[in-house]
């Protein structure tokens, strides 16, 4: 399983009975789910990169989760920006 954070990518398929398929934590493997992470939020709606309107807060909650993740999980990676061609 490979689950994302802001720029970083962990590798996390040691802990299946979290990530895997109808775990508890299935629905943020393989996504982009900074925002939900954040805001301590399981709303699908929140399962994605999207920072903008945190607050100091809940950007100190998604790096406490990030601290988490780098100190259990191989780092893959990490994620690029995409361009938007003009």
């Amino acid at each position: 399983m490979i689950n994302e954070m802001p720029s970083a990518v962990f590798w996390n398929s040691v802990v299946k009975m979290f990530y895997g398929p109808g775990s508890s934590y299935a629905m943020f493997a393989g996504r982009d789910a900074s925002r939900a992470l954040a805001l301590l939020s399981f709303k699908p709606e929140d399962i994605n990169g999207n920072l903008e309107g945190l607050e100091d807060a809940e950007l100190q909650i998604l790096l406490d989760w990030e601290c988490k993740f780098m100190e259990k999980y191989d780092r893959m990676g990490q994620l690029v920006p995409k361009k938007i061609l003009t």
